[in-house]
């Protein structure tokens, strides 16, 4: 039994995968083959698990390796010709119809590409000669199969060859609605949610069509558009969207508007107008509108995912900067509600517009589906062998969204395929260092967790950039080395309260905790801050504060809850009118306050890169 099971784990699959990428050097990735080999039913030989892992015998190894290298080395050009020659082979009179057809409608060549997969695995003859029973049980595996952009065309196709040649089958055939985001009946329809989400953030689709031109010229357009793109990063109802505080411009409103329009409105400045937004949240803590007069109610959260931050900042920008223009009063709120269908279309176009033909866009819709979304994608994805369901945030669907290369109906493919990669691996560095970087997290834990699990070291994060608040605390040289060594006595402190949760949760995952971190679910006493405690399951036992304690895992937003610490107890040092008094909140600032902030650039500038350091780092100058 024993030299059996050896023989047949030869191998560890994801080991496998990277070996042959790296022999054959190509630019597919591992969410590539998975689809590949998921979309050949694994040539009828799936690989094995034990543990959280999954193996290969040496015989899956031999059949995996003679289909993927032809895959791997197929450029992309050539696999559709690859696909049309292959189906002309196969149905010449169904491809002759299809190519002509293909030439007819506006699809992309992912779309075409798919149909022809699709048809080509599921005919057994010309498709003309089938029945009505077996046309639609062919439409049957395109509702499954097919997202319903790529279903939609092959029903299309299928209407307009009766219309060209003699068929079997007299039936019109169309594609119904899957599935919605909802428990009950007011959420949307997962491909009009995705659909409409790829419009409103892709940034190769908006470029495309010259939406920031657009909005530039209309303050319609540019309020449709920001109204519309709020509903996929969070979830407030519209009495809250109200609440949003108007930033201040660098530039008179319409050099701002000219900016934009030739392209020399820079990520930095994208990005303080979105903090403007974000700090006056964190400092006004406002509690939703519906429970304002409810004690103990969390206060409004509004996280903008990192890759969508400089998109967000410029459309906040432009709408700003209308507003300036047409001497709207700052009563007026900076979102405004436009949801019709005939302002939609109206104002945004019919492409956009078109998606709310049957239904006005509603807001508690929009708000479900983005609750529900990853639910519903993701159901028993990342699910933990004690029955925990861990689920991720919605707003990382728009992320995917941004970053996306290619088409709608390759967004909608490769997002489904990204998360049944997730379903497949299941947690993986990778896919948890994605959500600490959307998350925004700013501290050394979730970092020296995650070399941990890649089995990496420590790496020895410097020291710096504390001077310029330390002037304004007028320290001596001594006082200036006590600040330096509290910031390097405060990196030693989180690698200790590392190793003493790890040492009394040894059976924890520490991929699970990396993912309670980037979810937002390791919740803290603070809306700002996270807690390593309740990452690893536990409760926190202490009154303390969060700032301060060893637990606490920084976010973006507890940067902003620090610069009002700094300046508060900068100024209760100043009108001290003890020594005692004043030696007390000098000590809260060079103890606490500066080596967290310290640490938080520090962590900007490793994460997210010397831009979007210089962007915190000025504003720490600004406003303290």
């Amino acid at each position: 039994m024993g030299c059996s099971e050896k023989t047949y784990m030869s191998i560890n699959l994801k080991l496998f995968f990277n070996n042959l990428i790296a022999a054959e050097q190509t630019d597919k990735s591992m969410e590539d083959i998975v689809a590949f080999l998921q979309a050949n039913s694994w040539f009828g030989s799936k690989p094995q698990k034990s543990d959280t892992q999954f193996y290969l015998s040496d015989d899956q190894v031999q059949i995996y390796t003679d289909h993927m290298i032809p895959f791997l080395r197929c450029k992309e050009a050539e696999r559709f010709d690859k696909m049309e020659s292959e189906f002309a082979k196969r149905f010449p009179e169904t491809a002759h119809y299809f190519t002509k057809f293909a030439t007819l409608i506006e699809e992309s060549q992912e779309t075409i590409f798919h149909v022809r997969d699709f048809l080509l695995y599921y005919l057994g003859k010309e498709l003309f000669f089938l029945t009505d029973q077996e046309a639609e049980k062919l439409v049957g595996h395109a509702f499954t199969d097919l997202i319903k952009s790529d279903g939609d065309c092959l029903t299309f196709f299928m209407s307009w060859l009766k219309m060209q040649h003699k068929t079997a089958y007299r039936n019109e055939y169309i594609m119904e609605k899957r599935y919605t985001l909802n428990l009950g009946k007011q959420a949307y329809d997962i491909d009009e949610y995705l659909e409409l989400l790829f419009y409103l953030y892709n940034d190769e689709y908006i470029m495309d069509n010259d939406m920031y031109l657009k909005a530039c010229e209309s303050k319609n357009y540019a309020d449709t558009w920001l109204f519309l793109a709020v509903h996929f990063i969070c979830a407030l109802r519209q009495t809250d969207l109200e609440r949003f505080g108007h930033p201040i411009l660098n530039d008179d409103p319409q050099t701002v508007l000219n900016k934009i329009k030739d392209g020399l409105f820079t990520d930095q400045e994208a990005r303080n107008v979105l903090m403007y937004v974000n700090y006056r949240f964190c400092l006004l803590l406002l509690p939703p509108n519906k429970t304002a007069d409810t004690s103990g109610v969390p206060a409004i959260k509004f996280m903008v995912p990192a890759s969508c931050e400089v998109h967000f900042g410029t459309l906040i920008a432009i709408c700003e900067a209308h507003r300036l223009l047409n001497n709207i009063p700052d009563e007026v709120p900076l979102i405004r509600k436009i949801s019709s269908y005939g302002q939609i279309k109206r104002y945004m176009g019919d492409e956009i517009g078109e998606l709310f033909i049957h239904s006005d866009f509603r807001s508690r819709s929009a708000n479900k589906s983005y609750l529900q979304a990853i639910f519903s994608l993701t159901s028993e994805v990342l699910s933990t062998d004690e029955g925990e369901s861990l689920y991720t945030k919605g707003y990382i669907l728009a992320a995917l969204a941004r970053s996306h290369k290619g088409s709608y109906g390759s967004y909608a493919e490769t997002t489904a395929t990204y998360l049944r990669d997730a379903k497949f691996s299941g947690l993986t560095p990778e896919y948890v260092a994605r959500e600490l970087f959307e998350r925004g997290v700013l501290s050394f834990i979730p970092a020296m967790l995650l070399h941990m699990v890649t089995e990496g070291q420590f790496e020895k994060i410097s020291i710096g950039n504390q001077t310029m608040m330390i002037r304004q605390l007028g320290l001596s040289p001594r006082e200036i080395e006590h600040v330096v060594t509290v910031c390097d006595a405060a990196h030693k402190k989180s690698i200790s309260a590392v190793q003493a949760l790890i040492s009394s949760n040894s059976s924890t995952d520490l991929l699970t905790v990396l993912h309670r971190i980037g979810s937002g679910a390791a919740f803290s006493k603070r809306p700002e801050y996270l807690c390593l405690k309740t990452a690893f399951g536990r409760m926190c036992d202490t009154r303390n504060s969060c700032s301060g304690c060893s637990y606490e895992i920084s976010t973006k937003s507890s940067f902003f809850l620090l610069i009002s610490e700094f300046n508060r107890m900068k100024n209760l040092y100043k009108n001290a009118d003890s020594k005692l008094e004043k030696m007390k909140y000098k000590t809260l600032i060079t103890d606490i306050i500066i080596p967290k902030l310290d640490e938080m650039l520090t962590c900007i500038r490793t994460t997210y890169g010397d831009d979007m350091f210089s962007d915190y780092e000025k504003l720490l100058k600004e406003y303290t």
